[in-house]
């Protein structure tokens, strides 16, 4: 993802890219941020969670979606 998807509406559950290093995922009326750039390995970024109950999984798909599969999530 880059700053130009701002313009682009991503798909349900798909982080939107806010800037170059932080990301969001709209979850209902709450949203979730990802502070690290595209990519990031292990302790190089910070989830900031407003999710609600049972959006574990989304937020999680997400965060794989913007580092890259197989990274730490906690």
């Amino acid at each position: 993802m880059t700053v130009a998807d701002l313009r682009t509406r991503p798909r349900r559950g798909a982080a939107a890219v806010v800037a170059p290093d932080i990301a969001c995922v709209r979850i209902a009326f709450v949203n979730v941020y990802l502070i690290g750039r595209p990519g990031a390995g292990d302790r190089e970024w910070v989830l900031v969670d407003a999710g609600l109950p049972g959006s574990a999984g989304r937020i999680a798909r997400a965060a794989a979606e913007w580092l890259g599969a197989g990274r730490r999530r906690a």
